[in-house]
C-alpha cells in the first residue's frame, strides 16, 4: 500500500515540474516577442505639431482616452498612438490580429510590420468589423496618402 503513495507523490512531483518548465518557456517566449509599445526607453518628449492631418478612432467606446486614437502627421511622416511614435517610412505592411484567449474574448489588434523586423501591436477594441474599418483607413492613409 505504501508503494501506491510513493507512486502518487512521484506523479504529482512530475506534474509540478512540468508546469514550472512550461511557465518558464512561456515567459521566455513573451519576452522574446516584446513589441515597440512596451520598450523601456525614455519617452520622446519633442512636441507634436498642433493639428494632425488625420485622426483614426481605434475604439469608439473609449474615444476620449489617448490610447484609443491614432494621429497621422503626413508632413512629419509620423503615426502617433498613446505615447508611441512610429515613422511612416518604417512601415512595411499593416494587418489585423484576433488576439482572443479564454480570458479576453474578441480582442483585436492592428499590427504594423516595420522594415527592421519589429511588429507594433495596437489594441483596436472588441469589434471585428470596426477593426477591419480601421485597418482599411490606415492602409489608405499611409500607402496611398489619402484619407478615406
Amino acid at each position: 500500500m505504501e508503494t501506491h503513495y510513493l507512486v502518487t507523490i512521484l506523479i504529482l512531483a512530475a506534474i509540478c515540474l512540468a508546469f514550472v518548465i512550461a511557465r518558464s518557456f512561456a515567459r521566455k517566449k513573451r519576452e522574446a516577442q516584446k513589441d515597440v509599445s512596451m520598450d523601456t526607453k525614455e519617452p520622446d518628449i519633442t512636441p507634436l505639431p498642433s493639428e494632425p492631418d488625420e485622426v483614426i478612432i481605434l475604439d469608439p467606446i473609449h474615444v476620449n482616452e489617448p490610447d484609443s486614437t491614432i494621429l497621422l502627421y503626413r508632413k512629419e511622416g509620423l503615426l502617433v498612438f498613446g505615447a508611441t511614435r512610429v515613422s511612416i517610412d518604417l512601415i512595411k505592411d499593416i494587418s489585423i490580429n484576433n488576439a482572443s484567449n479564454f480570458y479576453i474574448p474578441c480582442a483585436y489588434h492592428i499590427l504594423l510590420m516595420l522594415k527592421d523586423g519589429r511588429v507594433v501591436h495596437i489594441p483596436a477594441g472588441q469589434n471585428g468589423e470596426w477593426a477591419n474599418e480601421v485597418l482599411e483607413q490606415l492602409r489608405e492613409a499611409i500607402f496611398t496618402g489619402e484619407p478615406k
